[in-house]
């Protein structure tokens, strides 16, 4: 049973803000299915890339990476070290919006590894940029083995 204070889903005010979500999705280009609503309302002020000293993973465009769950975009969200974030939630604390950024990564990050059988053995732009990012350092402990064996096979054999 919902608390008094959380409208029902068939709620005016529930409905309204499905469709701003919807709307936003797509003007984003995105569909609600591959995207995190909250990551919709992303202004791109770029507060919380100031935790650069504090981020344990080294990321610097945590606005990058938002807008790539916003519109779906793997490849760029791969390429921004979205695949080393640890999901500790420094860059939550600089939000300004209060956007769940650690939430918003956590499950992009599962639909980029759900993506790796199907769309990254292939020459498209996910897997050179999963290559990119295994070469520069961006791919996290748990994602290593997983982007490498994609990497392995889409890279071209030896003669």
């Amino acid at each position: 049973m919902a608390d008094d204070t959380t409208p029902d889903p068939g709620h005016p005010v529930r409905l309204v803000e499905g469709l701003a979500v919807a709307a936003l999705a797509a003007a984003a280009g995105a569909t609600a299915a591959t995207t995190h609503p909250s990551a919709l309302y992303c202004c791109h002020c770029r507060t919380c890339n100031t935790t650069l000293e504090h981020c344990p993973a080294g990321i610097t465009a945590q606005d990058e990476l938002a807008g790539a769950v916003a519109s779906g975009d793997k490849s760029r969200f791969v390429l921004y070290g979205g695949l080393a974030c640890l999901r500790c939630g420094a860059c939550n604390l600089r939000c300004d919006l209060r956007l769940p950024l650690a939430r918003m990564f956590g499950k992009m990050q599962e639909e980029v590894r759900a993506a790796l059988p199907t769309e990254g053995p292939a020459a498209g732009p996910l897997g050179a940029a999963l290559a990119s990012a295994l070469g520069d350092g961006l791919v996290g402990r748990e994602y290593v083995d997983a982007v490498a064996a994609v990497v392995r096979k889409s890279a071209p054999e030896d003669a």
